[in-house]
Parts: structure tokens; C-alpha cells; sequence
């Protein structure tokens, strides 16, 4: 991995570890590749997280020691899932898709299934997309629209 994408994971998690969302000093940073390299997981922004070293694999709430969990929350990509269709929850707080340019998209998870509406996943995973069964849910519209 190349000194210049370590750089823009660390800018974009603004010295905050995109886990826990505990301060973090870029020594104390760590890469997570969300669909291992192992697995055909690439070096990018979509792909990687900026992490504590104890939350990427030192704690027993790691990534790496938690992985239903981390599949669960987007940490983690299985292999035949693309990094760029998956959302992940930042903070342990807040829904959201990485983009390749080092941005974050917000999401608002459906109420049935949990799929981030408006998210790539959203069309072809949520069986309750339709316009009716979102007024009946009374579900929001993610921020900007």
C-alpha cells in the first residue's frame, strides 16, 4: 500500500478511527481492508478503513476478532460482495457508503430488512423499496436527496 492513499484514508477519518470514532494519531492508525486482500480486496478508498491498531486487531471487539459482527456492520466484505455496494456503519453510530474519491454518502437503513435506501445494495436486496410501503413505514429520505 502506498504512503499517498494512507494519507487520504487518515485526512478523510479526520484523525478519527472510522470504528470507534475515537482521536487517533497517525501512528496509532492501522488500514483495514473491508474485502480482504486475501480475497481479492483491492488498495482503495472504498475498499480500506482508517482504524485503531487495537480495534483493526488487538481488542476482543476487534474487526478481526468479531467477524459476524463486522459482517454485519460493513467492516468486513465478504468475498463475492463489491466494498463499493456494501455500507458500513461509521462510529458504531452513523450508516454509510465510501466513495472512491474519499467521501462518505449517507444512508438511511430500511425499518423491514436493513438495506441503506437509495444505496446500490437498495435495488436489488430490499424487497420493500417501493414507494407505497415507504410512506406505510413512514421511512425518511436520506439527507440530500
Amino acid at each position: 500500500m502506498d504512503d499517498i492513499l494512507r494519507s487520504r484514508l487518515y485526512g478523510r477519518s479526520r484523525g478519527y478511527c472510522e470504528l470507534c470514532g475515537f482521536p487517533m494519531t497517525k501512528e496509532q492508525s492501522a488500514v483495514h481492508h473491508r474485502k480482504l486482500r486475501s480475497q481479492g480486496g483491492e488498495d482503495s478508498m472504498v475498499n480500506c478503513m482508517a482504524v485503531h491498531h487495537s480495534c483493526h486487531n488487538g481488542k476482543t471487539d476487534s474487526i478481526h476478532l468479531q467477524v459476524a459482527d463486522a459482517l454485519t456492520n460493513g467492516w468486513l466484505v465478504a468475498s463475492w460482495e463489491r466494498p463499493d455496494n456494501k455500507p458500513l456503519l461509521l462510529h458504531r453510530k452513523k450508516w454509510v457508503r465510501l466513495s472512491e474519491n474519499g467521501g462518505y454518502y449517507d444512508g438511511v437503513p430500511c425499518l423491514e430488512c436493513g438495506v441503506i435506501k437509495d444505496s446500490p445494495m437498495s435495488a436489488r436486496v430490499c424487497a420493500f423499496d417501493d414507494k407505497a410501503r415507504a410512506d406505510d413505514l413512514m421511512l425518511t429520505e436520506p439527507e440530500g436527496a
